[in-house]
């Protein structure tokens, strides 16, 4: 199935090949900012997240990820203050009333998540610009290299552009939306797509 995606001004635009599916997929901001002490008593935890670090495929396997030869504690205690910046992706009824077979749902998620993904971190990168010694949080896994490096024992090799995730960090992502946002999580069932999906990144700043 041929496949095209492009994000503008804010929105996607989906053309699903032989079915012949154009849409707008509305996509809300979602901005907050919050101090650090807060957040890290509210929303971290690395032991708990840590054990489903383990079981992810990218432990070990992107530099993003864990294990780190650092606590993660050193740097949600070396800034002030969060700015959560994401996007929840409102999907309409020509995605959502479909059924797909299980790789086609699961290519629908990563057609409309990726470009969306790149581009919270794009503007998060804009930002750390803006604000001089920020840091940003990608929304995810750091996936600037077709392959990450690190399963071969080899440095990073755009440590430039390597970024950590907030779930990366021990952060709860699932806490930190419905908390600051009254947002929650939804999920694929196991042939449709949710009524939305959500992405949260952040910004830390000094």
């Amino acid at each position: 199935m041929r496949w095209s995606i492009k994000i503008s001004d804010g929105d996607i635009k989906i053309d699903i090949g032989e079915r012949s599916i154009s849409v707008m997929i509305e996509t809300q901001l979602l901005q907050h900012k919050v101090a650090l002490p807060e957040y890290v008593s509210a929303c971290v935890d690395m032991k708990k997240f840590i054990k489903f670090c383990r079981a992810c495929p990218e432990y070990g396997n992107n530099w993003s990820c864990p294990p780190f030869n650092f606590s993660p504690y050193e740097i949600w205690q070396s800034y002030k203050s969060i700015l959560l910046y994401g996007k929840k992706i409102i999907l309409g009824e020509e995605l959502t009333s479909e059924r797909y077979e299980a790789d086609e749902l699961n290519a629908v998620v990563y057609k409309i998540y990726t470009p969306v993904k790149h581009f919270i971190a794009e503007k998060l990168q804009e930002m750390e610009i803006e604000y001089p010694d920020s840091m940003a949080l990608f929304a995810g896994k750091c996936d600037g290299c077709e392959t990450c490096n690190r399963p071969t024992g080899q440095a990073c090799i755009k440590p430039e552009l390597m970024r950590h995730s907030i779930e990366g960090l021990g952060g709860d992502v699932e806490k930190t939306l419905k908390l600051y946002f009254g947002e929650s999580l939804a999920w694929p069932s196991s042939d449709r797509l949710p009524q939305h999906l959500l992405l949260i990144g952040g910004l830390l700043l000094k």
